[in-house]
């Protein structure tokens, strides 16, 4: 780690020309940069790597030093980064000129530089920049790196925060490191150097339930709404789940109410129908005792009828 590499990066010096042909074409004779190195860099440093960005952002041009002589401490370094190069229009506007050493990472960024172009510029003509001074004062650069699970253990890994809460919430750690000093009366890095924090977020799958989207995996460096507030993103995920809780147990309650509504109304409706069936049956029973009675009515009459026809026969034969 770094602790203290302080790059003076002051001295601009650019020369260019153009040259007219079918396709419009931008052509830099010479582009070097010049800066003195701080201390922290023998031995740490083996390439430094200067890449220019055009104005949307894509790289136009790299190039890699690995000169030896120009890894050393407080050492005056110059760069050629452009020979003779031709450029198509992308070069006109704001270009960004990124140094970063041995490997192109946001924590290896060491300065930043714009320079701008207009099509006058390229008039044809050798021309010179005039040079940057140096006043002596340098703001502080620092930023958040990734640890695995504690401040002595180098990684990025994301891991399940347990056991409180399995398989709900992801984890990071990120430690706070100051790149660049201050130098002279420039701006101080906030008082975060060497801090870590647990940075806290809702998995994938639990914040899409709760319609809660945003970046997964955030980066203090980059989002402002984790930067003092570690658990930023968990508290809103409990906030919409506690809502969602609320709004799912309402509904659950008006699905058994109407649950219930119906169940109720479904034994009345059974109930009234089995009153009818007994009272339809009652009906048949009285109906059927009276046919009997009269049944058994009719057939006395009969019996008495012929009993009383054979007593009449009887008499007469006498």
């Amino acid at each position: 780690m770094i602790l203290v590499l302080s790059i003076i990066l002051f001295i601009i010096l650019l020369w260019y020309k153009i040259i007219k042909c079918k396709k419009e074409e931008y052509v830099i004779d010479n582009l070097r940069f010049s800066w003195k190195n701080g201390s922290s860099v023998k031995n740490i440093v083996s390439e430094w790597i200067l890449v220019i960005k055009d104005k949307n952002g894509d790289e136009i041009h790299r190039m890699v030093d690995k000169n030896e002589d120009h890894f050393n401490d407080f050492t005056d370094v110059y760069v050629n980064i452009i020979d003779k190069k031709d450029f198509d229009e992308r070069i006109i506007g704001d270009n960004i000129v990124d140094l970063y050493y041995n490997e192109i990472k946001q924590e290896n960024l060491l300065f930043t530089e714009t320079i701008s172009f207009t099509k006058d510029d390229f008039s044809g003509d050798v021309r010179l920049f005039e040079p940057k001074e140096f006043d002596g004062n340098n703001d502080c650069k620092g930023g958040y790196d990734k640890v695995k699970k504690n401040r002595f253990t180098s990684g990025s890994e994301v891991f399940d925060c347990v056991p409180s809460s399995p398989g709900v919430y992801n984890c990071q750690f990120w430690q706070y490191n100051v790149k660049i000093p201050k130098i002279g009366e420039g701006e101080e890095c906030p008082a975060k150097d060497r801090e870590l924090k647990r940075v806290v977020w809702p998995r994938k799958e639990k914040a899409e339930i709760v319609g809660m989207t945003f970046s997964d995996d955030p980066d203090p460096n980059t989002d402002v709404n984790i930067y003092d507030n570690d658990d930023y993103y968990k508290n809103i995920y409990e906030e919409k789940k506690k809502m969602k809780d609320e709004e799912d147990a309402a509904a659950e309650a008006v699905r058994k109410a109407a649950e219930e509504e119906a169940v109720r109304k479904a034994a009345e409706e059974a109930a009234r129908k089995a009153a009818e069936e007994e009272a339809e049956a009652a009906r048949k029973k009285a109906e059927e005792e009276v046919a009997t009675e009269e049944a058994t009515r009719k057939a006395d009459q009969a019996e008495a009828a012929r009993k009383a026809a054979a007593e009449a026969e009887a008499e007469k034969g006498r």
